[in-house]
């Protein structure tokens, strides 16, 4: 396991591991993942505790995913970035849905 820049990335295949920034973000490309780097300087200082900590409650949870929710235009933007073309003009109707979790 490699650690570049606070990034982390590893492979259950136990293949060699990028050792580099590009190398991570090439190698996440191959499976359709964008990453980029989030200035969090402006970050209120209550949010960043939480981002420090391991592990977060559902109350903690919720306050940072409210704080960071993407309007609709950034969300459509980095759709294009990546690549993509929403389906329906405009982008259609947006939501996000966790497979894994069941959750909107």
């Amino acid at each position: 396991m490699a650690t570049v820049d606070g990034l982390t990335l590893e492979f259950s295949d136990n293949r060699t591991v990028p050792d580099s920034l590009d190398a991570i973000i090439d190698e996440l490309h191959t499976i359709g993942a964008g990453v980029w780097p989030l200035d969090l300087s402006d970050t209120p200082a209550d949010i960043s505790a939480l981002l420090g900590k391991p592990v977060l409650d559902a109350t903690e949870a919720e306050c940072v995913m409210t704080h960071f929710l993407l309007p609709r235009q950034r969300l459509l933007q980095i759709l294009a970035q990546a690549g993509c073309t929403p389906a329906v003009a405009g982008g259609g109707a947006l939501t996000t849905y966790v497979a894994n979790l069941g959750q909107t």
